[in-house]
């Protein structure tokens, strides 16, 4: 059976969900996925945590762009920020790290992640994230 829609979206993830269910509402539309089910590559990570510094320079510009919208949408879209600053860690080894991991409090230029970054050692490491079962990380 053949059947003509309007739109096709093209992606069941996040931002191809969401966008089908938005344009569905005006428009016959469907979603054409790759995996054996929809946002399968999708986690909750990925939909909360607003990172500068993952993909490729297309998907990090793109990321930086919306950045002002994020934090100052149209008062006719949201009534506040969709998103605030807020710590994060990430645990690395050296090999990770590059170069960077051999200076004591290693910092990475805001331009690689939008962001300054900090290196800690293991010690102040585990002071800083307590939450962190560190018995299972490499000292």
């Amino acid at each position: 059976m053949r059947k003509r829609v309007e739109v096709l979206v093209i992606g069941g993830g996040i931002a191809g969900i969401s966008a089908a269910a938005r344009i569905a509402q005006h428009a016959e539309t469907i979603v054409l996925e790759r995996e054996s089910a929809l946002g399968y590559h999708s986690s909750g990570r990925s939909a909360t945590f607003y990172h500068f510094g993952i993909g490729n320079d297309a998907v990090r510009g793109m990321t930086a762009a919306s950045s002002e919208f994020f934090a100052a949408p149209p008062a006719d879209y949201h009534d506040g920020p969709l998103w605030t600053a807020k710590p994060a860690l990430f645990i690395a080894d050296r090999n990770s790290m590059g170069r960077k991991a051999s200076s004591p409090a290693c910092s990475i230029p805001a331009g690689a992640s939008s962001t300054p970054m900090r290196c800690f050692r293991p010690m102040p490491a585990r002071s800083a994230a307590p939450a962190v079962k560190w018995s299972s990380t490499r000292r």
